[in-house]
């Protein structure tokens, strides 16, 4: 069952995401975000929302904020950035805060080959993973 719920919202994720890269064209052409305390991170920060709750609801990112990580990029935010950051680097991020896709103990796949691993699955903190990279 957990297998096929990981799945379900595997292509869930992906239709948001084909979804959100047409539809946040207009807010962040617009530049419709705006300052706010991150919900998120451990260490107190200022990132940028979105001024629509529906957009934060799906496209936005507790934690780094719709225009990337604070600090990442030095200079000030931009469309591309927040285009690229929230349609395509880090799309519907704030989908592992909803509680179907909450599933704290696992199960979690991790495999290393080398220098390189794949996971996915729920990491321990219930968040759904699926991500592979130089470990």
């Amino acid at each position: 069952m957990a297998v096929l719920l990981w799945i379900g919202l595997q292509a869930l994720s992906l239709l948001l995401q084909l979804i959100g890269a047409v539809i946040l064209a207009g807010p962040c052409y617009l530049r419709s975000w705006h300052p706010a305390p991150s919900t998120e991170n451990r260490i107190p920060q200022t990132i940028n929302v979105w001024d629509s709750a529906f957009l934060n609801r799906i496209y936005g990112n507790d934690e780094d904020g719709v225009t990337g990580k604070p600090g990442y990029n030095t200079e000030p935010p931009s469309r591309l950035k927040a285009y690229v950051w929230s349609a395509w680097r880090n799309p519907v991020d704030n989908l592992k805060y909803w509680p179907i896709a909450r599933r704290p103990g696992g199960p979690l796949l991790y495999r290393r080959f080398g220098a390189f691993y794949v996971e996915a699955g729920w990491n321990a903190s219930g968040l759904i993973v699926a991500s592979a990279g130089r470990a």
